[in-house]
C-alpha cells in the first residue's frame, strides 16, 4: 500500500482498545460515578479534601488568553467548587468541579510565577517587560505599582505600564519627562 492513511502505532492501539480481554470490554464500557471518584481518589486525594477555604489553582480563559491563578475555596455543594481569586478582579470568580482538569494542587501551577512577579514588580519602577495589548506582544515601562480596591473591597496589586522603553538610541525617538524613549503611549 503506498498511500498509507495511518501508521502501524496508531493500528497498533486501535486493536488494543478492541481486544476483548481489555479492561473496557471487561466493565462493558461502563463504570459508576462511584468507581470513577475511587480510581481518581487513588492517585488524587487532594481534592477529596478540598474545603471551605482551601488554596487551589485553576485554569482561567479571559480575554483570548488563558492561564493558571491561585484561588480560595468559598463554598462547596457537592463536587461544585465556587473559587474567588484575591488577586483579581471579582468577575473572574468561578465554579468549577472537584474533578475537573481545569484545577490544580495549591501551588503546583502558581508558585513560580508568582513568586517571580512578586521579585520583580512589587513596589518597583521603570522596569521593562513585555506586555500584551490584545494583538500583539511589545516592550513596555512599568510606571507604578499600586494596590487597587476594586468590588467587595477585594484589592488587587497592579502594575501601571506604558508601551514605551527608554533609550539613547534607536528608531523614533520622543522625550518625556523621564527622558529619550522608543513607543508610544
Amino acid at each position: 500500500m503506498s498511500h498509507r492513511r495511518f501508521d502501524d502505532n496508531f493500528i497498533c492501539a486501535l486493536t488494543w482498545c478492541f481486544q476483548p480481554a481489555c479492561m473496557l470490554h471487561q466493565n462493558h464500557f461502563q463504570y459508576t460515578n462511584e468507581e470513577l471518584k475511587q480510581i481518581a481518589l487513588g492517585k488524587q486525594t487532594w481534592r477529596h479534601e478540598l474545603a471551605v477555604d482551601s488554596q487551589v489553582d485553576v485554569l482561567l480563559d479571559v480575554d483570548k488568553s488563558s492561564g493558571w491563578l491561585k484561588g480560595t475555596v468559598k463554598a462547596v455543594d457537592g463536587d461544585r467548587l465556587s473559587v474567588e481569586f484575591l488577586d483579581s478582579d471579582p468577575e473572574h470568580d468561578k465554579i468549577v468541579g472537584r474533578w475537573s482538569t481545569h484545577i490544580a494542587e495549591a501551588d503546583s501551577k502558581t508558585k513560580k510565577d508568582s513568586e517571580w512577579r512578586h521579585a520583580t514588580f512589587l513596589g518597583k519602577t521603570d522596569v521593562v517587560c513585555d506586555v500584551y495589548d490584545g494583538n500583539e506582544w511589545l516592550e513596555a515601562t512599568v510606571f507604578e505599582t499600586v494596590d487597587k480596591q476594586v468590588q467587595y473591597g477585594r484589592v488587587i496589586p497592579m502594575c501601571f505600564v506604558a508601551f514605551r522603553v527608554y533609550r539613547e538610541k534607536g528608531r523614533k525617538l520622543r522625550q518625556d519627562e523621564r527622558g529619550v524613549y522608543e513607543g508610544y503611549g
